[in-house]
C-alpha cells in the first residue's frame, strides 16, 4: 500500500468524526467550481477601490483553470484514491476528473495569494490564505485526493499567482 493511501486511511480512521465531518464537507464545497473565489472576485470588481485586485485575481483564476485543471489534470490522468483503494471512503460525491493536481487547492491558492500580495491589510490576505489551506486540507479529509495532489495544487496555484505578481503587479509598481 502506498504511503499516500496509508495516510488517507489514517485520516479516515483517526481524525474523521461526526462533529468534523459536516464542517469539512462544507469547507470542501466552498471550492466546488471555484464559486467562492469567483464570488470574491466579483465583489472586488464591483468596488472601484479593489477593481484592479479583482482583475488580477480573475486572471490568476482563469490561468489556473486553463493550465492546471483543463490541461495538466488531463495530461496526468491520475486515478482518484477511492477508485484505487476500496478502503478509502469518501464523504462527498465522486469526482469525474483525474486526481492530480487538486483543482480546489490550485484555484484556492491562486486567488488567495493574489489577495495576500495585493490587499494593503495583510490580515485580509492571511485570512484568505488560511481559508485556502482549509479547503486544500478538506480534500484529504473527505478522501478525494492524495497528499501530493493537494501539494501539487498548492504549488501550481502559488506559481501562477507569483507569476502574475512578478510580471504584472510588481512591474506596475516599478
Amino acid at each position: 500500500m502506498a504511503w499516500e493511501a496509508s495516510f488517507l486511511y489514517w485520516i479516515q480512521e483517526t481524525i474523521r468524526n461526526d462533529f468534523l465531518n459536516p464542517i469539512f464537507v462544507g469547507i470542501t464545497h466552498l471550492g466546488d467550481y471555484g464559486w467562492f473565489w469567483i464570488g470574491t472576485i466579483l465583489i472586488c470588481l464591483l468596488i472601484k477601490k479593489y477593481r484592479k485586485i479583482g482583475l488580477y485575481a480573475a486572471l490568476s483564476c482563469l490561468l489556473t483553470y486553463v493550465l492546471i485543471i483543463l490541461a495538466l489534470k488531463h495530461l496526468v490522468g491520475r486515478i482518484r484514491p477511492y477508485d484505487a483503494y476500496s478502503f478509502i471512503h469518501i464523504l462527498v460525491s465522486p469526482e469525474h476528473d483525474s486526481s492530480f493536481p487538486s483543482g480546489h487547492s490550485a484555484i484556492s491558492f491562486s486567488v488567495a495569494m493574489i489577495y495576500y500580495y495585493c490587499f494593503d491589510n495583510k490580515k485580509v490576505g492571511i485570512a484568505f490564505v488560511f481559508l485556502a489551506t482549509l479547503i486544500a486540507l478538506s480534500r484529504l479529509y473527505v478522501g478525494v485526493h492524495y497528499p501530493t495532489d493537494v501539494l501539487g495544487g498548492i504549488f501550481f496555484g502559488c506559481l501562477i499567482s507569483f507569476g502574475i505578481k512578478y510580471f504584472l503587479i510588481d512591474k506596475e509598481k516599478r
